[in-house]
């Protein structure tokens, strides 16, 4: 039996408080909060009875195996699956599925007492579950009960939301990814920005990519590119370097495999597109290269949260932070993860409705006409200063990227170094204070952006550093041969 954490019982608390009232509860738990321990909590509660039959969909066929995983492994549950080639078990009572395999097939067999809707943003609206499951102020065509399991509630579209399904009274929140950094249940991110990084226009660069892992420390890396094709060449471009790294995509073989040997650190680096952006644990992973725009709000944060674990790495050092190095300029645009709060509104609609075709004003004053947002001329004949895309390649060092108590950090970890040098103490002294002192380890990007002198920059390098943090990134991937 799986022993939850005290915010997770009261999570489990509050949705089965919610099904007493004959009402349906959304759960809206961060990336790494455990979303999947709370819900096999109230499954393991819901199901005891020997007539209940429960059913959970979720978005994609490893999402089955690791949800059924968890049920079997720690509450000792019967579990059923109903996705791609996995055999049918129709005696359980529970039974996990993907809603391919439910538009498929079919399930009017099974008649579910319970529907557990896990990442519930993209489960709950494929046409076969709205069919089946209608909105909420509709009465249940099963007389089921519905739970909504999800942590990122805001929709990748303008037209559905979460409000059709769910209402506002009855959410459960738990703790926000900050509260779960102070809580020590996520580790915190540390932000790198590519210098000349705007939104929408950066060219996939692999030799810039490789010059980026050249900064990191080497631990297990994942870089996120814009398609499949350039991901492939990605890790191909790793691998001619010496790097091992495999490309990791829908149609991957032996992905556990992969997965397992990533997690022992045995490959450093994975490259993908969509298949590792949502439902995969992998802890170790310590360094994210984001070479992709986001296309919404909830990529992005599923992106991150498969970072903010903590892991212990196989030489026994503890996983304190990770490193997020943005090369499109997402960050800015989408905002820091750990100052992500959610609210009931963030289920709703947005303002723009369907039917509503979005417009500009004319860059002439004078002029009060609006054209379609793609025209390059008003009617008035002025033109539009239009920014062809994917036309900026990155260059130079990321710079940190701080909030205001990383400054206060920053300044104070630059400072034991100067200190560990005037003493002639190794730069592993500035580290072991700051450490005490705060209780993370100081990233190795502050040090690369610590503008110091001839003889501080030797005597860092001789520490172990590659590189320097002054000069062009070319001239110094060329003499690192990156």
């Amino acid at each position: 039996m799986r022993k939850l954490r005290s915010y997770q019982m009261q999570c489990a608390n509050k949705v089965k408080e919610i099904l007493a009232k004959g009402e349906d509860p959304l759960l809206i738990a961060p990336t790494g909060a455990g979303k999947t321990a709370i819900m096999g909590k109230i499954v393991n509660d819901v199901s005891r009875k020997r007539d209940v039959r429960t059913l959970v969909i979720v978005p994609r066929k490893s999402l089955v195996i690791q949800t059924i995983r968890e049920l079997e492994d720690y509450w000792g549950l019967d579990v059923g699956a109903i996705a791609g080639t996995m055999r049918e078990s129709r005696r359980a009572q529970i039974q996990v599925a993907t809603y391919q395999a439910i538009a498929t097939r079919g399930i009017d067999w099974l008649r579910p007492d319970y529907t557990f809707l896990d990442e519930a943003h993209l489960s709950a609206f494929p046409k076969c579950i709205r069919d089946w499951i209608p909105d909420v102020n509709t009465y249940w065509k099963h007389k089921n009960r519905t739970i909504g399991v999800t942590a990122t509630p805001r929709r990748n579209d303008k037209y559905t939301s979460l409000g059709e399904l769910f209402l506002r009274e009855n959410i459960v929140f738990a703790p926000t990814i900050a509260q779960l950094i102070d809580m020590g249940h996520l580790v915190r991110p540390v932000y790198a920005v590519t210098p000349n990084a705007i939104t929408g226009q950066m060219i996939f660069d692999p030799e810039y990519i490789l010059f980026i892992y050249s900064l990191t420390d080497k631990r297990p890396t994942i870089v996120f590119s814009p398609s499949v094709p350039k991901a492939r060449a990605m890790a191909e471009r790793f691998n001619e370097k010496g790097i091992e790294a495999i490309c990791v995509t829908g149609g991957t073989n032996k992905r556990e495999e992969i997965f397992k040997r990533f997690r022992n650190e045995e490959i450093p680096v994975l490259v993908s597109c969509q298949v590792l952006r949502e439902g995969i644990d992998l802890p170790c992973a310590t360094n994210l290269i984001l070479a992709i725009d986001p296309d919404s709000h909830s990529s992005y944060v599923q992106v991150m949260g498969r970072f903010a674990r903590p892991c212990t790495y196989r030489d026994g050092t503890k996983k304190t932070h990770f490193s997020v190095y943005d090369l499109t300029g997402c960050v800015d645009r989408l905002g820091r993860i750990e100052e992500l709060v959610y609210t009931p509104d963030d289920i709703e609609l947005p303002d723009f409705q369907p039917g509503e075709v979005p417009t500009k004003p004319c860059l002439d004053e004078n002029c009060d006409i609006r054209s379609y947002i793609s025209a390059t001329h008003c009617a008035c004949g002025c033109e539009f200063d239009l920014k062809t895309k994917r036309t900026v390649a990155p260059e130079g060092i990321p710079f940190a990227l701080l909030s205001g108590t990383e400054r206060i950090h920053k300044a104070f970890y630059e400072e034991e170094l100067v200190a560990a040098f005037e003493r002639g103490d190794r730069p592993s002294a500035a580290r072991v204070r700051f450490y005490e002192t705060f209780g993370y380890t100081p990233p190795l990007l502050w040090r690369r952006s610590f503008k110091h002198s001839a003889a501080l920059d030797h005597w860092l390098l001789t520490d172990g550093s590659q590189i320097s943090s002054n000069g062009e990134w070319r001239q110094l991937a060329l003499e690192l041969d990156f």
